[in-house]
């Protein structure tokens, strides 16, 4: 893969679209609310909302309202209406793209920093080259507004940890 074939920059509006873009305050909405999902119980919400969080983050297209997520996201299920709901009822939820060269979806910022680091290698291994895990997380720290986790903090974590 190249940059050019790996195309994740944010748009504020889609081409010809008549609606702003919704996927930035989903995105960040969703995230917020994992951050206060603590409890063991709460471990499988906490998996569906990352995992939604992470679908709308790489979608390829405008997503202007919750109805068009659910619409295109096939599967998200029925929590999922309600928590994009309340994220379409805060106004307190930045809405606005993230600066240029950064991402809200720690997916995104992810594969990008994945793909940077293949570029960089330059195929010197001779085949896919790895890039170690502590590498890959400061890489996507830097693209990424959302905070990440540092290496030992997450190779600390007890297993079944939401963090």
């Amino acid at each position: 893969l190249n940059s050019v074939q790996l195309q994740l920059q944010p748009h504020p509006m889609a081409s010809g679209a008549r609606y702003a873009d919704r996927r930035f305050a989903y995105v960040r909405g969703l995230r917020a609310r994992a951050d206060g999902l603590t409890r063991a119980h709460e471990a499988r919400s906490w998996e569906h909302i990352c995992g939604l969080a992470a679908r709308i983050g790489l979608h390829d297209g405008a997503l202007p309202d919750r109805h068009t997520v659910l619409r295109c996201l096939r599967g998200a299920g029925p929590a999922a209406e309600e928590w994009l709901r309340q994220v379409d009822g805060n106004s307190r939820v930045n809405a606005s793209p993230p600066p240029a060269g950064t991402f809200c979806s720690p997916s995104a910022a992810l594969l990008v920093a994945l793909l940077r680091h293949a570029e960089a290698m330059g195929g010197a291994s001779g085949g896919t080259p790895l890039c170690p895990k502590g590498e890959l997380i400061a890489r996507a720290h830097a693209l990424c507004e959302q905070p990440f986790c540092s290496l030992e903090e997450q190779l600390a974590a007890p297993a079944g940890a939401l963090r």
